[in-house]
């Protein structure tokens, strides 16, 4: 990935890492905009149990067209702050582009 990259973004040897703020009870489930140096992404699930973890490894899959399987939060678990990261052994670069353009637009 270019040096252009957002700062919310690491491409690794086998995936990519993306930090994220959560903002959960939202009024529906989108990424966009900063908070710091992180994405943030809205979620309709309450921080109840695991259900906006589980919404956020279905969006960020979604955003990068690959199975939920392939999406793990690494860091965060229990926090706002999270790490995710989407498991991409072929092509990484490309994965992060997909999920920059998928995530950045105006309508995700």
């Amino acid at each position: 990935m270019s040096s252009s990259a957002p700062p919310w973004l690491r491409v690794r040897e086998h995936g990519v890492e993306i930090s994220v703020r959560v903002v959960p009870r939202s009024s529906s489930d989108r990424a966009g905009g900063l908070y710091g140096d992180l994405l943030r992404v809205r979620l309709t699930a309450p921080p109840v149990g695991n259900a906006a973890n589980e919404a956020l490894v279905r969006l960020i899959a979604k955003a990068a067209r690959i199975a939920p399987s392939r999406v793990r939060i690494v860091l965060g678990e229990r926090g706002r702050s999270k790490v995710v990261f989407i498991d991409e052994g072929s092509d990484p670069a490309g994965l992060a582009k997909r999920v920059v353009a998928a995530l950045t637009s105006p309508a995700s």
